[in-house]
């Protein structure tokens, strides 16, 4: 149930990692990227990127990222918009990034609730906590998840490489709570807690080492 729902804001978290990646080239482009260009391909090809406002050097910024009635990239479809709220480009220390969601779905998930990363890095590489209060996920079939949890991820490999973001691996510490209630209005609620690292590989979607409890 966690690793599920928790899922949902990983992917809305890598979203927002490759459309700052281009906001260097979103405020000299008038404020707009067209669907496809840049990195934009790698969330999904029809992707419409807004970012607000336009000057240079002027924050913090909005940046829309709609997803139209549907944009399909490998088994997820994503519907609706993540509106982020930039207080500096991401990967500076000390900036953050918050997201909302406006009608958001993925493979006909509602997403709901605030996510907030805000940048710790230190020179051995990109570092951030990250947190989501209020979150909740809608099934197609009308059960609801609801979802918080604040994590610390450390950058361990890949800081070399700053144009290539798919070589980059994470260690993932923090905790987290899922709630669900089911037909009988029982309230099922799993805490978690990481006790070793979880490692976390940019090229796959999956966390392929670590212990949480």
């Amino acid at each position: 149930m966690n690793a599920e729902v928790g899922a949902l804001y990983e992917d809305a978290f890598n979203s927002t990692i490759y459309a700052s990646y281009t906001e260097d080239n979103l405020v000299k482009e008038n404020g707009r990227v067209a669907p496809g260009t840049f990195k934009t391909s790698t969330i999904c090809p029809g992707l419409s990127i807004d970012v607000s406002p336009v000057e240079y050097n002027v924050w913090p910024k909005i940046i829309t990222l709609d997803f139209g009635t549907g944009c399909t990239v490998g088994t997820l479809t994503r519907k609706g918009i993540i509106e982020i709220k930039l207080t500096s480009f991401l990967f500076k220390k000390g900036s953050t990034a918050t997201l909302t969601f406006k009608n958001y779905s993925v493979n006909g998930i509602k997403v709901e609730g605030t996510q907030t990363i805000t940048n710790t890095s230190a020179n051995t590489g990109f570092s951030y906590t990250y947190a989501v209060t209020g979150g909740k996920a809608t099934y197609p079939d009308n059960s609801v998840y609801t979802y918080v949890t604040n994590r610390a991820v450390a950058q361990t490999e890949g800081s070399t490489t700053l144009l290539d973001l798919g070589d980059d691996v994470y260690g993932i510490t923090g905790t987290a709570t899922a709630t669900y209630t089911d037909s009988t209005n029982a309230l099922i609620t799993a805490n978690f807690n990481t006790k070793t690292a979880l490692v976390k590989k940019a090229d796959c979607p999956h966390i392929s080492e670590g212990i949480r409890k």
